[in-house]
């Protein structure tokens, strides 16, 4: 019995090695001699640059970075200096866990210690810089990281100022002059997990920034201040970023990165999945357990669950799913390939509550569906 256990993070409660400890604890009560593989993930979020580190070898690098409220932090990323390649996670330096509730506002924070860390591979020659974004803190379109590499922006005093979610609307020209040397020539790939546009409806503001820190009042203000930079953009840079799927990531920081940095866009699940291998792993599996904190129709799309069971469904191996929260009906499990799905958390039970029992919860979960699939194999044919 070989068992692949697939994770990502459950946010706020587990890191994705946590998590994968947990679930092959429980399949092992059932299956003391199955054989397991733990592959800890990332969709381009929190812990993708050590995941990096751990599936390419790659050493970490430690930086001093401006935080997302521009006080003293230590970041990291990963650094494969055999082919000048840099993997930047830009919630290292930017990330929303870095922030207690209380301080949390899209309208202040930046995306200033990003460009530091991408400045800091640059300086050691990086031909090759991977991306992840996701986890953010912040709204400023990129314009944070694009400072630090040494773009100007200016007021309609031709005073040079750092912008943020609530002053984008006070940006009147961008100078290029002074851009750092080291981007041209670079590929730049950014691990993007979602196909959001930057404004509108849909777009950044109104999609994300609640869980920021945004009150619903700031939302139209963030969103306005994110259209007037992508028409900046437009018309004096030539980069069209106002529709881009996926520039609206990380208070978008996909478009930021098109337009700045001249980067693609590409789904972080896939780039990791091949990163640590998961086709070798999964042709091996007789079954695989995946997760992640709140499963819901976007976990479908361009995430680590839906990548996973993509995959799954074309190798026709058996896949289980268990998250905390569970938003999909059994017509989308079916269609995605999912054999098995258990929520962790009881309906109607507190956050606070679900996220002090989630390795417990887990270790319990993995167990049942051990015992399913054990039941399962029992059947005759």
């Amino acid at each position: 019995m070989k068992v692949l256990v697939a994770v990502d993070k459950f946010k706020d409660a587990l890191e994705a090695r946590a998590v994968a400890a947990a679930i092959a604890r429980g399949v092992q009560g059932i299956y003391p001699s199955a054989k397991l593989m733990q592959l800890p993930l990332s969709d381009g979020g929190d812990g993708f640059a050590r995941l990096a580190s751990r599936y390419a070898g790659a050493k970490l690098m430690a930086v001093e970075v401006s935080g997302p409220l521009q006080q003293p932090h230590t970041a990291h990323y990963a650094w494969l200096p055999r082919y000048k390649r840099a993997y930047i996670e830009m919630a290292e330096a930017a990330g929303l866990h870095l922030l207690t509730p209380s301080l949390r506002s899209p309208l202040h924070t930046t995306t200033f210690g990003v460009g530091q860390l991408i400045r800091h591979a640059l300086e050691l020659g990086a031909r090759e810089i991977y991306l992840g974004i996701g986890g953010s803190a912040t709204h400023d379109v990129g314009a944070g990281m694009a400072a630090a590499l040494g773009y100007h922006f200016l007021d309609r005093d031709g005073r040079p100022f750092l912008p943020t979610g609530g002053s984008l609307l006070q940006v009147d020209r961008i100078a290029t002059g002074a851009v750092h040397k080291g981007l041209k020539g670079v590929k730049i790939v950014v691990a993007c997990d979602v196909t959001t546009p930057l404004t509108g409806p849909a777009g950044a503001a109104y999609s994300f920034a609640r869980q920021k820190g945004a009150t619903d009042a700031q939302l139209p203000l963030l969103d306005q201040g994110a259209s007037h930079l992508a028409a900046l953009l437009q018309q004096q840079l030539q980069q069209e970023v106002q529709q881009l799927p996926g520039g609206g990531a990380a208070g978008g920081l996909g478009a930021g990165a098109l337009a700045f940095l001249g980067a693609s866009l590409q789904p972080g699940a896939r780039m990791v999945l091949a990163l640590a291998d998961f086709g070798k792993a999964l042709a091996d599996a007789d079954l695989v357990i995946t997760g992640e904190g709140s499963c819901d129709h976007q976990s479908l799309q361009g995430k680590i669950v839906g990548e996973i069971a993509a995959q799954c469904l074309k190798a026709r191996i058996p896949l289980a799913l268990l998250c905390g929260q569970l938003q999909l009906d059994v017509r989308s499990l079916y269609k995605a390939g999912i054999w098995y799905a258990r929520p962790l958390s009881p309906p109607g039970e507190a956050l606070a509550k679900s996220l002090t029992h989630t390795a417990a919860r887990l270790e319990a979960a993995a167990a049942e569906c051990a015992l399913f699939f054990k039941a399962q194999q029992k059947k005759p044919r």
